[in-house]
């Protein structure tokens, strides 16, 4: 692939929880998105702001998450915790209690 693909297959690698990346070329983000994925074997959840979470299988085609993954403040919570939708932590701070 691109410099940028392997650039980017190097930060999931590391361990990151999530990556922003803004670009005008929303069609090959989307690409690399699932390619990623898929290359990995990793889960694809993409969130936005008018839906939420949805979970995107390895040929792109997206549906909705779990029922506490929609709301856009939980799932950012999660994140920031480093917990899957399971619950299940990877690495992330503690929850606040």
């Amino acid at each position: 692939m691109s410099a940028t693909y392997d650039e980017v297959t190097r930060l999931v690698r590391s361990g990151a929880n999530a990556l922003h990346v803004a670009s005008f070329e929303w069609e090959r983000v989307r690409g690399w998105r699932t390619a990623l994925a898929r290359d990995l074997d990793l889960p694809l959840e993409v969130w936005s702001s008018s839906g939420g979470v949805v979970a995107v299988d390895n040929e792109g085609v997206c549906r909705p998450a779990e029922e506490a993954q929609t709301d856009p403040i939980e799932a950012m919570l999660r994140l920031r915790d480093g917990e899957d939708r399971r619950g299940a932590s990877h690495g992330g701070r503690a929850p606040p209690t």
